[in-house]
């Protein structure tokens, strides 16, 4: 059970390149009523947690505008993005933040001097304790700028109550992303900072969006020195950018304990050179392994690549780390595929989640490859979000195809293409022994389901191999059956219409159920 949990982990994780959006970047600068101002330098900042941060430079166009477009998950947000320009000597930064379903920034610099609007006013307000009665506290607070903190102001507060605790406020006037710590005169506390930790890349941010009070902003003194974490970054190199626009690309940190490879953390990031980076921290011991992708541009002829730069996690051998070894530095380099060369077959089928628990689903975001008898890498694809995927153009031959997912054995299933035989199907399903290949398709499929969120009905497309009774199921989170219907299918794909007039808004899962079960997540708003 405890494989299975781990895997459907690494599902969400990897499901997510298939369920991507688009972050939209925009913005003016402008110098009153000249207009706009052309090609100024924009320097942005996009945060998308504290671990996962994207920086970028553009110039805005000939009247004055900027714009750009980012792959993000459709898991993300609310993010953040730092827009950040020079105006006649003046850095000036705007913060917007981003988050479903728009996923878009605005941005708007107005470099006239005189008619820019007022700064804002902006409190941040906490306490600091243990003190004692005279202990001098000197509270100081960090701007985070695209060069790292920058300080902005400092002063003291002095205990002259004795009640244990002092209250502390600066008062600011421009928007933006702040740290605080606090310096006791007592040698028996560590500097601190706001997220009670000693260390300042660890602090927790306080993002001041509007003008107004932010209270609550607490700091606990330390009296031991926090846990400095392992730093495991590296350079991604070796592919060939996009000449489109950006790269997305993907990093995922991975444990490796008893031959269980377990996703805890994941990073998006973008690129426009071939040279891109990824970053992680952590405080646990290892042994670890690092699996980069390329989700965009030229993804089909790149390899998802692990940090000793094969393609396979059972050609991978995982790196030690211990809590407090500072930096490893493991940098990847994409494995390129040869490519086919153009052709009149093609291969396609789908990567299915046959485990008892989930019923048979598609997987989104697999990477399916593609390779000759001697088992060199043609090509890379990515299932789509009902599990589908599909080779074309290629050459008459014989190859093979397997699914790669860390930790889980896969079957690599061989086949020929001729002019008798010029295509093939081939379904992959991921069972309690690992990933197996058949000709056969599941008994049902759950195609996919729309609107989602619904409001008043939703529809389910449905694929069956034969006629079949089926009933359909929708529960709560906590397993309670809300709605029941019973239906008949035909062999082939239709679709199903269900009535949701009555229920609640929120996260239900929609099951059909006959010779086997197929779930899928529903949200009804």
């Amino acid at each position: 059970m405890k494989k299975l949990i781990y895997t459907l982990v690494l599902f969400l994780l990897t499901s997510f390149a298939g369920q991507a959006q688009t972050l939209t970047v925009q913005g003016t600068v402008s110098n009153g009523l000249l207009g706009g101002i052309p090609n100024q330098l924009i320097l942005l900042q996009i945060q998308f947690s504290p671990s996962s941060v994207v920086f970028d430079s553009l110039f805005t166009d000939s009247i004055g505008n900027f714009y750009s477009n980012y792959t993000i998950s459709s898991s993300q947000g609310p993010g953040v993005v730092i827009a950040t320009t020079n105006c006649g000597g003046l850095t000036m930064s705007v913060v917007d933040t981003f988050s479903a379903p728009s996923y878009s920034t605005s941005h708007s610099f107005n470099c006239s001097g005189g008619t820019n609007p007022p700064p804002a006013s902006i409190w941040l307000n906490g306490q600091v304790s243990p003190t004692a009665l005279g202990d001098t506290v000197l509270m100081t607070l960090y701007r985070m700028s695209l060069l790292g903190p920058v300080l902005d102001t400092s002063f003291n507060v002095i205990d002259t109550m004795g009640m244990g605790f002092m209250y502390y406020g600066f008062q600011v006037r421009n928007l933006g992303v702040y740290i605080i710590s606090a310096n006791s005169s007592n040698s028996a506390y560590y500097t601190t900072f706001y997220g009670n930790t000693t260390l300042q890349f660890q602090a927790t941010h306080v993002t001041a969006f509007s003008s107004g009070v932010y209270n609550g902003l607490n700091i606990q003194l330390q009296t031991s020195p926090s846990i400095v974490p392992t730093i495991i970054s590296g350079n991604v190199s070796g592919y060939t950018p996009s000449t489109t626009g950006l790269d997305s690309l993907q990093a995922i940190l991975i444990t490796v304990q008893n031959n269980i490879w377990t996703p805890i953390d994941t990073m998006l990031f973008a690129d426009s050179s071939g040279m891109a980076q990824f970053y992680f921290s952590t405080i646990n011991a290892g042994p670890y392994a690092v699996l980069v992708r390329l989700l965009n541009g030229n993804a089909a002829s790149y390899a998802p690549t692990y940090h000793d730069n094969v393609t396979t996690w059972m050609a991978s051998t995982p790196f030690n780390s211990v809590p407090s070894s500072n930096t490893i530095v493991r940098n990847i380099t994409l494995q390129a595929a040869t490519g086919t060369g153009g052709g009149s077959g093609g291969a396609g089928g789908g990567v299915f989640n046959g485990l008892p628990f989930t019923g048979s689903v598609g997987m989104a975001g697999m990477p399916v490859y593609l390779q000759n008898v001697n088992g060199n890498l043609l090509k890379v694809i990515y299932s789509r979000n009902d599990g589908s995927f599909n080779f074309t153009n290629l050459p008459f031959g014989n190859y093979g195809m397997r699914v790669e997912l860390f930790g889980v054995p896969s079957t690599t299933y061989m086949f020929s293409l001729t002019n008798s035989n010029p295509t093939l199907q081939v379904n992959f399903t991921l069972g309690l022994n690992g990933i197996a290949a058949a000709i056969n398709e599941p008994d049902l499929t759950i195609v996919r389901t729309y609107p989602n969120p619904a409001k008043n009905w939703v529809r389910m497309q449905l694929k069956a191999k034969n006629g079949q009774t089926q009933t359909i199921r929708l529960r709560d989170l906590q397993g309670r059956l809300m709605l029941e219907k019973n239906v008949q299918l035909e062999g082939g794909l239709q679709e199903i219409e269900l009535s949701l007039t009555g229920l609640s808004e929120g996260m239900y899962l929609l099951e059909i159920t006959g010779s086997q079960t197929s779930v899928s997540r529903l949200v009804i708003q």
